[in-house]
């Protein structure tokens, strides 16, 4: 059941990022940035003279549902397939090796750790 939501969410964050990327394109721009250079004046066209507040509200409503969405997603449903993420796979699949050991330091005029007797 999890697959078929996740994959349905998928399709729904798919078609609001294609709608946003319209929506942002057809904007008049205000400082005249890359709307105007794609004939950003399209939604006075499309709406009428009032059209923009129209077109800036539906474009936030569907950056909030965008985000929403994939909150949710990221945080509710479980990954596909078993692990999450590239490290996971990779740390279970990694035997654990154990550290390498430096041998030991001898300094002048002391006797290595193993050369000393308790008993004496």
């Amino acid at each position: 059941m999890g697959d078929i939501i996740r994959n349905l969410l998928m399709v729904f964050l798919f078609l609001i990022s294609v709608v946003l990327i319209f929506l942002i394109l057809i904007q008049k721009a205000r400082g005249g940035g890359l709307g105007s250079a794609f004939g950003g004046g399209g939604a006075d066209s499309i709406l009428g003279p009032a059209g923009g507040n129209k077109i800036t509200m539906i474009t936030t409503l569907l950056a909030v549902a965008f985000v929403v969405i994939c909150m949710f997603v990221s945080f509710f449903l479980p990954p596909q397939g078993g692990v999450g993420s590239v490290v996971g796979e990779t740390l279970q699949a990694a035997p654990a090796a154990p550290p390498p050991v430096a041998p030991p330091v001898e300094e002048e005029g002391v006797p290595p750790a193993d050369a000393v007797d308790p008993a004496s």
